[in-house]
């Protein structure tokens, strides 16, 4: 992984490292990554440990804190969109791709 991307991530997430692990988050980071729950949990708030492998993992925490928030809020806008403006629901779809490219 580029490190500048992971000093954004520590960076942008700061405030995130704070909370109890929350267990979906750390299911969620177990299946797209080697990491093993008991790893998360015992590092998620690691961000000022000096050691890598723990700030990065309190960084891969709070991203995947955002991004749980982020698929949600989008699958309201689906719901929402599908009730109050069917025609914009492809326009929305193709948006979402063209993001996540």
């Amino acid at each position: 992984m580029n490190i500048r991307l992971v000093a954004f991530i520590l960076i942008f997430l700061y405030a995130n490292c704070f909370a109890d692990p929350e267990e979906n988050v750390v299911n969620e980071m177990t299946k797209h990554s080697s990491l093993t729950a008991e790893e998360i949990r015992l590092h998620y708030l690691d961000r000022d440990s000096g050691n890598y492998y723990s700030m990065f993992i309190c960084g891969f925490y709070g991203f995947t804190v955002q991004d749980i928030k982020l698929n949600k809020d989008y699958q309201e806008l689906i719901k929402y969109t599908k009730t109050r403006n069917p025609d914009a629901l492809p326009s929305l779809i193709k948006s979402q791709r063209l993001w996540i490219q």
